[in-house]
């Protein structure tokens, strides 16, 4: 009986850890993708920039 308490508290502690470490990879994901939104941006602004130097 004490054991299957014990496996039901480690299995809510794994389950919250994995709960966290989808929140923190999604957080990540939505960085990236600022990051390749920035990029973009950046390359059209240099295309745009040597556009106008030609």
């Amino acid at each position: 009986m004490r054991e299957l308490k014990r496996d039901k508290r480690e299995s809510g502690r794994d389950m919250r850890g994995l709960e966290r470490d989808m929140r923190e990879s999604e957080g990540d994901i939505r960085e990236s993708g600022r990051d390749m939104r920035e990029l973009e941006r950046d390359m059209r602004e240099s295309e745009k920039d040597n556009r106008e130097l030609k």
